[in-house]
């Protein structure tokens, strides 16, 4: 009867172990997807921010230009889809996560500006984009 007691004793501490080591996995699994999610919102919003904060200084002077280079991907590898709006007066930075899709906007001074696309994939290399003010328009271009 003694050693029915303690085999039982022993599977009942291995169980309550396995359980709180499986708990344990869980939220270092759920910690570290919400620091990736983070760290990609943070370097989206650092592009989103380079790209309006060169649309803003070329807006307010005419006859200007300025270069803004874009890396290929997010900090975290991940692709992305770099949007200018004029009706929305922003710069949005699309991107996956899993099944979801995350986008971070930052506005621009201006509406006066051309609509401007350009998807970024790990193959794609740095982009330089050119903007210029040709009497108050802005036009963007390049990938």
């Amino acid at each position: 009867m003694r050693k029915v007691q303690v085999s039982f004793d022993f599977l009942a501490i291995v169980i309550f172990a396995f359980i709180i080591f499986l708990e344990m996995f869980e939220v270092y699994a759920v910690e570290s997807s919400s620091a990736r999610i983070r760290e990609g919102m943070m370097s989206a919003t650092r592009i989103a921010s380079s790209v309006a904060r060169t649309i803003n200084e070329v807006c307010k002077k005419n006859e200007t230009s300025a270069t803004v280079t874009i890396p290929e991907t997010l900090d975290t590898g991940d692709t992305y889809h770099l949007s200018i709006r004029a009706s929305g007066r922003r710069v949005d930075v699309f991107w996956p996560i899993s099944t979801q899709n995350r986008s971070i906007g930052v506005p621009i001074l201006t509406n006066d500006i051309n609509e401007f696309n350009l998807s970024k994939t790990t193959d794609s290399n740095q982009s330089v984009l050119a903007i210029s003010n040709i009497n108050g328009s802005i036009n963007v271009s390049g990938g």
